[in-house]
């Protein structure tokens, strides 16, 4: 999901329009399945997904996954496979922002073909010029790097910094 859940547990506020959208769409949908990936952004902090699962109201966790060893749009994808196997899936919205579309349309072509992924999209032109550019140097750190052998490490050092 691309957010960090603060030290005291206080959820960062696209995290939380993020779950609030998820979840409306998940109570217009009762067979819809909701899978939260993201793993540690921070040492000693909750994942992304634990984080994002305080949001979910108790009657929907039972169709909830988390996924939360993810430190990358690829690795997300890879878990979420694997958290899914047993399940016949052909279609996933993406709840996400404009800035990871063409990454996240190319790593689902690449690592899971047979799901095409469904977009919706949040916060649409409200990205601060700092985050702008955050996604910039990550969208260019995964065309460089496509097999992660330096973008992984290298979120592991920022996390522990």
């Amino acid at each position: 999901m691309g957010q960090t859940p603060s030290p005291a547990g206080d959820i960062d506020s696209r995290l939380r329009e993020k779950m609030t959208r998820a979840i409306q769409l998940m109570e217009r949908d009762p067979s819809a399945l909701l899978v939260i990936a993201g793993g540690p952004t921070r040492r000693d902090q909750l994942t992304e997904a634990e984080g994002a699962m305080t949001l979910v109201p108790n009657y929907l966790k039972t169709r909830v996954r988390l996924e939360t060893q993810s430190l990358s749009t690829k690795q997300n994808i890879l878990f979420t496979m694997e958290l899914l196997c047993d399940l016949t899936i052909t279609s996933i919205l993406v709840l996400s922002i404009p800035a990871h579309e063409r990454a996240v349309r190319r790593l689902f072509k690449r690592e899971w073909p047979e799901v095409m992924p469904v977009f919706l999209f949040e916060g649409v032109g409200r990205d601060t010029l700092a985050q702008i550019f955050e996604y910039s140097i990550l969208h260019l750190l995964r065309m460089m790097d496509p097999n992660e052998k330096f973008f992984v490490p290298f979120k592991k050092w920022l996390m522990m910094s």
